[in-house]
Parts: C-alpha cells; structure tokens; sequence
C-alpha cells in the first residue's frame, strides 16, 4: 500500500502537480480513513489533500483516473460501447478488449469444458481456456507491481517490461503447456494449442498496451522533446484524451515539414536536363555567352485523396488522427474528400470546409462513431457515390482494421477501385501478425491494394503519409 501511494504521488509530480512531503503524509492519514474499497471516496479525499486549485484538480483528476484504472477498462474517452454476444459488460468496441474469440465463449468451448483437456496446472493457461478477465486483469497488475513498471521512464523499455510482465504471470507455464497439447496430435490438442496461442498472443498485446499507458503517465512531467518522441511513438489507441492537443501540434509540425519537402515544384532528377531553347533566349543580351541556364522542371501531380475512414470505437482514434494529418497538407494536398462509416458510409468533407481541423475531426467522430464496422456496405457505398470519379490521378486510402464482424466484405469491390484508381493504399492500425486472424480479411484485401501498411503509430503515420506524398509525381 505504501509503495502503491509512493509511486502515485510520483506521478503527480511528473504531471506538474507540486505535492509537499505534509500533504504526502497527510494523503496516507486519508487513506487509512477511507481505504481503497470505495474508488470514488477515495478520489475525493486524496482531492481535497492534494489538489489546491481547479488547474491542480484538473491534473490530478485525469492522473487517478488513469493511475487506478483497471487493466481491463480502456480509458473513458467517449468511445461507443456494444454488447457482446454472451457477455453482460458494456466494453469498447475494441479487439483488443478480448482475450476470448469472438462470441465470447472460453476457448476450450462452451462452459469451459476445455480446461479438464489440460496437460499441467499451468495458471495463465486455465485462465485464458476459462476467458477469467477478472483473474487475468488481476494476475497483470500484480504482475506489473512485482517488476516495478512505475520505474519506466523510456520507450526502449517497453519492451522489456511487457516480457518482464509476461513472464511473472507465467509465461513459461503456458509455452510449456502449449508445447504439450501440440505434442498429443490429435484434433483436441491442437484445437486447445491454438486457442492458447492466440490468447497468448492478444494478452502480449494487451500488456503491451498497459506498459505503454504508464509510460504515457510517467512522461507527463518529463521534458517536453522527450514526451513529444514519446507520443510520435505510442499505440494511437493509447493517446489519452488531454494529449490531443499535444497530438495536433505534432501533426502540424509534421504536416509543415511534409510540405516542405514535397511542395518543390521541380525533382532533382530533372535538374540535368538543360532547357536550351530558354536558354538561348534569356542570354542574347550577353551576345550567347550562356550566363543565365534554365533547367526543365516537371510539375508534381497532385492527386485527388479519397480517404475511407472505419470511426468505429476499436479504430476512432487512428481515423481522428489520419483526417488531421491529412486535412493540414492543404498546400500540396488541396483535393481530399473524406468519408467516415461504421456500417454505412457518408462523406465528411464539408465539415473540414467549415470548421478548423480539429472541431470537424471531433464532430465527425461522435457523429458516425457508433456501431460495429461493415466494410463489404462501406465499400459498395463508396462505389455507388464515387465509382465514375474515380481515375488514374486519384488514390483511394483506407483507413481500418478490415474486421469485417462475419459479413460480406465485397472484395470484388475493392478489386474494381483498384482497377480504376492510381493507387489503393490500405493503412491498418494492427501489427501484421494480427492480419487475417479471427474476423479479420485484411489478407484477402491486401491483394487488392496496391500498398498496405501497418499505422499504429504518429511516426508510421507519418511514414505512411510521406509515402503517399512520394508516389504523387
């Protein structure tokens, strides 16, 4: 209990909140008197000891409310909620809020038959055979207590961290145990090693995303260069709601310096070619001495954007955060049309027309971000409105997961934009591992684009946008 109020404290420092060593003690005294059964009591008596003003309330308020969240519950920031099937918690629309397979059965089966089919008493295996969220959201924060991840200061150290993490909750158990079901070769063991598998593979994940929160926690008193680098660098679904407007500056300075390099209206490529007949010209003031040379310039094709963003919760942020990039590359982007959908598909563009970047960003968002994704309808809306509008100078950018929920995803569809577009670019926001796996058919779109890349990140973002800059002369 000491050492979990020590590093609270910590990080209201970092976050700029000046705690003296009386109001620490005086934050333990409350403790003693509240405990930490009631979240909510506890929050408003550490408030009244801690926080002195509205601004410190402020600070201290968002960094309880991330410091105490549970590993399981993503932070409140206004993403929609769904049911899922067989589960009676409301979760973000997010597939990495499940560590079961889709339906929300354990994976050995129905009632968690499975579990009797295990070889060793491996913990962590029977908790992700059971589908425990409780456990395993317990076992993560022991787990992360025990390596002391409030000491991480560094990206680079994320992913020691997570392995650390991984392995006190009992890594070795679980490769062990899967080693053991791929052994028996029979269909019941290789079901359950494969069901082991991608649970390992999504809690890794999930880890991942805890480690990266705390990082984000830690940084907020750091120098602002080295937060900066930290948010270029960080899962875009783990950007907390008050770093938005750090997020917009970084875009904008990156947008700025995109224009810079790409707004020159000549390649270098071209400087050899020398343009006689100009030259000629421009020097018969010097009698045809050649002082004054003229170089052949190839102007830059700008091309006409169509970006198709998915703005259902488990992709919201990626969409909010591609639109701004997108929308401050005016001087060397001015033709983009947005389009947002969940199920149905609907351009946006006319509110980037009337209201700043960032407002149209947001309206967009709480206007159509609700729902569960249907690409196969997007896709054949889009073809519907835009199909004869599509040509060799526009590139149609897609911006989802390509988690299709088990509906038609229309892939012949998508082959047609290709045929008829410059470029299709894919920008996916999940590793490539997780391509193709559970509902996903970004495998089966992927032959059909002519570039895709994984975008979980503002620095790949920004790759991704140069990229797409790069291909436009």
């Amino acid at each position: 209990m000491q050492r979990t109020v020590g590093s609270f404290i910590g990080v209201l420092r970092t976050a700029g909140l000046p705690v003296s060593i009386p109001e620490t003690l005086e934050a333990h005294r409350a403790l003693d008197l509240v405990g930490f059964g009631d979240p909510v009591l506890l929050k408003h008596a550490w408030g009244a000891v801690l926080a002195k003003s509205e601004e410190e309330q402020a600070i201290f308020e968002t960094c309880f409310d991330r410091f105490f969240a549970p590993p399981d519950k993503a932070p409140e920031d206004g993403r929609p909620r769904r049911k899922v099937e067989g589960d009676d918690s409301d979760r973000p629309d997010t597939p990495d809020d499940e560590l079961m397979p889709t339906g929300g059965q354990p994976f050995g089966g129905g009632g968690g038959s499975g579990t009797s089919e295990l070889r060793t008493d491996a913990a962590l295996a029977r908790m992700l055979m059971e589908g425990d969220r409780a456990a395993l959201a317990q076992a993560v924060e022991g787990a992360a207590q025990a390596v002391g991840l409030e000491q991480i200061r560094l990206f680079t150290q994320t992913g020691r961290f997570t392995r650390m993490i991984m392995e006190e909750i009992g890594l070795e158990g679980l490769d062990a145990e899967i080693a053991a079901q791929e052994a028996r070769d029979d269909a019941v063991g290789a079901g359950l090693a494969r069901s082991l598998r991608i649970g390992r593979q999504r809690l890794f994940r999930r880890v991942a995303e805890r480690v990266e929160r705390q990082l984000a926690l830690k940084a907020d008193g750091e120098s602002r260069a080295i937060r900066e680098d930290i948010l270029t660098r960080v899962r875009l679904s783990a950007v907390d709601r008050r770093d938005y407007r750090m997020m917009a500056e970084l875009i904008r300075k990156m947008a700025k310096k995109l224009i810079a390099l790409h707004s020159r209206r000549r390649k270098v490529t071209d400087r050899g070619h020398l343009d006689l007949r100009r030259t000629l010209r421009a020097n018969v003031a010097y009698d045809g001495v050649l002082m004054d040379l003229h170089w052949k310039h190839r102007k830059v094709d700008r091309p006409e954007i169509f970006a198709l963003c998915d703005v259902s919760g488990s992709v919201s942020a990626y969409a909010r955060f591609l639109l701004m990039f997108l929308y401050s590359l005016g001087e060397v982007l001015p033709k983009v049309r947005a389009f947002a959908f969940t199920g149905p598909l609907a351009e946006v563009t006319e509110q980037f027309q009337r209201h700043e970047v960032e407002r149209a960003v947001s309206e967009v968002i709480t206007k159509f971000g609700f729902g569960s994704s249907d690409y196969g309808m997007a896709l054949d809306q889009f073809a519907g409105l835009c199909m004869d509008e599509v040509d060799h100078r526009s590139t149609v950018i897609i911006l989802g997961d390509a988690r299709t929920n088990n509906v038609n995803p229309r892939i012949e569809t998508l082959e047609l934009l290709h045929r008829r577009a410059r470029r299709v670019i894919w920008l996916n926001p999940e590793s490539t591992g997780q391509w193709g796996t559970g509902d996903s058919a970004m495998l089966r779109y992927a032959a059909h684009c002519t570039r895709v890349e994984a975008c979980g990140s503002l620095r790949q973002l920004e790759r991704a946008v140069d990229n797409i800059l790069r291909g436009a002369g």
